[in-house]
């Protein structure tokens, strides 16, 4: 990215531009994505974003949604710089078990590193006995054949993606879109799924930033306690965060 790319974020008074709200339940993966396209000034339209899986083999749940690394694949069609970080561990079971001793010592190999064929291999094997991840498999096969892979990092065994990765790239001006999960990051009982959010660069932030949460408004429709559950969520301590996060930029 060069020097002409940087764009150090928005003025707190901007962020209502750039944040995006969720269409449906499942959606908050293309919403968290859509508000950092939004912040490059670039097409944020939700349909506009799906259109680039049309050509994939992947598959959408209306309950679940997409898998992360379909966000990587979509900003790689799209021409952008994309910097992905996985904890291994994360539904990524099986691959864990086909890694040498050599690569277990890392503390992340990257999926240019990988093998296409066997990663669609693993897809077949965990689509029989859990038939989502399958797909999660096909993500990471599709990234391996592309220059995508060198920027895609798994990080293996108690090594994980941090919030001192996110400051890093909020410091380059970059918005990153992170996973958390429902019942650590609302204290929801119970709810286990999982949410994005965008971290954007804020110029006028003490923090240099502001969390953006798709679900802001629609959890009111759904939860007698969402106000409780938001005010909850603005206190999470990303301190102990670790999970998948990705960030991009224009070329």
């Amino acid at each position: 990215m060069t020097s002409n790319h940087f764009n150090k974020g928005v003025s707190s008074n901007e962020i209502q531009n750039v944040w995006t709200p969720q269409i449906d339940e499942w959606d908050c993966w293309v919403a968290a994505f859509s508000a950092a396209l939004k912040f490059w000034n670039l097409p944020s339209n939700h349909k506009y974003i799906l259109g680039f899986l049309l050509d994939t083999n992947l598959k959408i749940s209306e309950v679940y949604g997409g898998y992360f690394t379909y966000l990587a694949i979509i900003a790689y069609k799209m021409g952008l710089c994309t910097y992905l970080k996985c904890p291994l561990e994360k539904n990524l079971h099986e691959l864990s078990y086909l890694l040498d001793e050599t690569a277990q010592k890392e503390t992340y190999i990257k999926v240019s590193q990988l093998d296409k064929e066997t990663l669609s291999q693993i897809a077949v094997e965990a689509r029989k006995e859990m038939y989502p991840r399958g797909y999660l498999y096909d993500s990471l096969a599709i990234i391996s054949d592309t220059k995508l892979a060198n920027n895609c990092l798994l990080y293996l065994g108690h090594n994980k993606p941090s919030f001192q990765n996110i400051k890093n790239y909020i410091r380059r001006g970059l918005p990153v879109v992170v996973y958390v999960r429902s019942d650590e990051y609302y204290h929801l009982p119970g709810d286990d799924s999982g949410h994005l959010v965008t971290f954007i660069p804020v110029t006028d932030s003490s923090n240099g930033y502001l969390i953006l949460d798709s679900y802001r408004d629609r959890g009111f429709q759904s939860d007698k306690n969402w106000e409780t559950a938001l005010s909850i969520s603005e206190k999470f301590n990303w301190d102990n965060w670790s999970d998948w996060m990705l960030a991009i930029a224009p070329k």
